[in-house]
C-alpha cells in the first residue's frame, strides 16, 4: 500500500503518526512525507524582491525541518519512509502528487475544533477528501480511552459504514488489505432512510418490499462481516432505520466509541470530476473521530 502523508509541522502531525502506528499496514508497504511550500510568485504577480526572496527561502527552511522532524517520527513505523518538498497550492500539489506516485491512501490532519457533532475540517483537508481520486484518512485526536491491563493500547474500534454500492465495498476491500492479525473491534452498520413526513415511516415499515430490502440489507452486512473476520477482535453488525444516514452513522459511531470510521466515497461524475456524497461529505465534516473515505 502506498501511504502519502501531509506534513505541516502542526500538532495534528505528530497526532497523526501516532494514529497512523495503530494500523497493521501490509508487506510492501511505503510511505512518503510531503510539505507544500506556497508559490509566492502567484501571490506576487510574479513580482519578486530581497524580502520576497527572504521569505521564500525562510519557508523553505521551515518545511526541510518539518520534514525532517516528521520523516524521524514516521521512520519508527518499519515502513519504507521518502520526503519531499513541494511548492504551490497545497490542495493541488497532494493531489497531484499522489497520482503521480499512484498513491492508495493520503493521510490528512482535521485540524478541527471539537464541538457538539461538529468540527472544522481544515481548508485543505476538506479539498484533499472532496477531489482525490484515491482514498484519504482524516485524523483527527481523540481522548485515549486508555490501555490494557498489560499496558497494550486498547484495540481500535471501527465503525465500518456500507451501502452495498460498488464504491462502499471498493473501501471494505481495501481497508481489508491490511488484515496482518486481529486488531480492531468493528462494528458494521448499514442505514435504511425512513420518510418521516405526514408519518410515512409507519407505512414504509409494514409494506412487504420494505421487509425484503431490510433482509437484503441483513445478509449484506453479514456478508461484509465475513469479509472483514481476519482483522477483527469481534464483529457486530446493525441495521439502522433512520431519517438521515449520516446523523444515524454519526451516532452509532458516537454510542459504538469508534476511533475511525469507514466510509466509501464516490466515483466520477459525467465530466470525470471525482465526486465526494453528501453522506461522506456529511461524516467526514462532522464525526468526532477519524474518517477514512475509500474510494
Amino acid at each position: 500500500m502506498k501511504v502519502l502523508f501531509a506534513a505541516d509541522g502542526s500538532d495534528f502531525t505528530i497526532s497523526s503518526l501516532e494514529f497512523l502506528a495503530r494500523l497493521p499496514f501490509p508487506e510492501g508497504s511505503e510511505m512518503s512525507i510531503v510539505s507544500v511550500v506556497p508559490d509566492l510568485e502567484s501571490v506576487t504577480g510574479g513580482h519578486t524582491s530581497p524580502e520576497s526572496d527572504e521569505v521564500r527561502e525562510a519557508a523553505r527552511m521551515e518545511a526541510d525541518r518539518v520534514l525532517q522532524q516528521t520523516f524521524e517520527r514516521a521512520s519508527t513505523l518499519g515502513l519504507p519512509v521518502s520526503r519531499n518538498v513541494l511548492t504551490g497550492n497545497a490542495t493541488g500539489e497532494i493531489i497531484e502528487y499522489g497520482v503521480r506516485t499512484e498513491t492508495d491512501l493520503a493521510v490528512v490532519g482535521s485540524h478541527g475544533r471539537r464541538g457538539f457533532k461538529q468540527f472544522l475540517l481544515g481548508s485543505v483537508s476538506l479539498k484533499v477528501v472532496t477531489y482525490a481520486p484515491f482514498s484519504v484518512l482524516i485524523v483527527r485526536p481523540v481522548a485515549a480511552r486508555g490501555t490494557a491491563g498489560d499496558g497494550r493500547s486498547e484495540a481500535l474500534r471501527v465503525l465500518v459504514a456500507t451501502d452495498g454500492s460498488e464504491h462502499s465495498n471498493a473501501a471494505i476491500a481495501q481497508f481489508a488489505e491490511l488484515a496482518a492479525r486481529r486488531w480492531c473491534t468493528i462494528k458494521v452498520v448499514t442505514v435504511m432512510e425512513l420518510v418521516t413526513a405526514f408519518r410515512m415511516d409507519i407505512r414504509q415499515r409494514l409494506n412487504e418490499s420494505w421487509r425484503q430490502r431490510k433482509a437484503g440489507a441483513r445478509q449484506h452486512l453479514e456478508e461484509t462481516a465475513e469479509a472483514l473476520d481476519s482483522l477483527a477482535i469481534e464483529v457486530e453488525t446493525q441495521v439502522v432505520e433512520a431519517a438521515s444516514a449520516s446523523e444515524a452513522i454519526l451516532d452509532a459511531a458516537d454510542r459504538f466509541g469508534a476511533d475511525l470510521i469507514l466510509v466509501g466515497g464516490t466515483g466520477k461524475g459525467r465530466i470525470g470530476r471525482v465526486l465526494l456524497g453528501s453522506v461522506a461529505s456529511r461524516i467526514a465534516r462532522h464525526a468526532r473521530c477519524s474518517v477514512w473515505v475509500g474510494r
